[in-house]
């Protein structure tokens, strides 16, 4: 009863968020819309930490798109070639398994979810160049619980 309490509450904040500040083509083809603009920076620039960091948020623009290919396993390479073929507002479909326009087909995303994913990936850019040393695990160590033997 408490899980569906929390769903239903999740929900209802997904709505209103929605109707706040609307939707987006879904499956992180509204992300890779972004792309180009970058490219447009990434000509007007000299310095090196702004294409380090231009880089790193053009891969971060593209990862959900990647993770969904992955997840579905389709080619993240080839499908993301022609996403990008067929233009602004298309992206796969998981279901049918086809590229297509993502609006008409009702795939869609949350444009409040989207616009905190891109303010996050650009907070990561920024700590990624003014750290040192950055560690990232694929797999996060198993946590050892207290009352295990040997702990």
């Amino acid at each position: 009863m408490e899980t569906r309490k929390e769903l239903a509450k999740r929900t209802v904040e997904t709505l209103r968020g929605a109707l706040r500040e609307g939707i987006l083509p879904g499956g992180g083809s509204a992300l890779l819309a972004c792309r180009p603009a970058l490219g447009k920076l990434r000509k007007n620039t000299d310095s090196l930490d702004a294409l380090a960091a231009q880089r790193i948020l053009s891969a971060a623009l593209e990862a959900p798109f990647r993770t969904l290919m992955a997840n579905c396993g389709t080619s993240e390479g080839k499908t993301l070639g022609e996403v990008e073929h067929a233009g602004p507002g298309f992206g796969f479909d998981l279901v049918s398994r086809r590229v297509c326009a993502m609006l008409p087909n009702g795939i869609v995303d949350v444009a409040a979810v989207q616009k905190q994913a891109v303010i996050s990936a650009i907070r990561g850019a920024a700590l990624a160049l003014t750290v040192d040393v950055l560690i990232h695990r694929n797999d996060p160590p198993a946590v050892t619980e207290p009352d295990a033997p040997g702990f």
